[in-house]
């Protein structure tokens, strides 16, 4: 039996590369990419040993950040932020070990429309 190890990439029918990632025996280990048909960047996001570890990017398709997301052991920690595509701020939610503890949100001008908290 042989064990994935090295970077493995991706591509469309057409040959655009769609996803790269690097492996270390059979689980996703260190920086993976993905990408649109178009060959903009989508996400850029990091594993140890076949979990999500550390930050995490997305893009919209005009190269605007979408979302920064943080994983520790593959469970959300930290403070996750969604953009507009204007490149507002959208959404904040902080994390405890996966646990949502709060939630807020704005609209594309900027102002807060609501602010959510939850008790562990």
């Amino acid at each position: 039996m042989s064990h994935l190890g090295g970077i493995s990439n991706w591509f469309s029918d057409d040959g655009i590369l769609l996803a790269t990632q690097s492996f270390d025996q059979g689980k996703p280990h260190g920086e993976g990419r993905q990408y649109y048909a178009s060959g903009a960047l989508y996400r850029v996001d990091f594993f140890e040993q076949g979990r999500r570890s550390g930050q995490q990017r997305a893009y919209y398709e005009n190269g605007f950040l979408k979302t920064v997301t943080h994983y520790v052991d593959g469970l959300f920690e930290g403070l996750c932020i969604l953009y507009w595509p204007n490149g507002v701020c959208k959404r904040q939610v902080h994390f405890h070990k996966g646990v949502r503890l709060e939630d807020r949100f704005w609209d594309e001008n900027g102002t807060m429309i609501a602010e959510q908290f939850f008790p562990l």
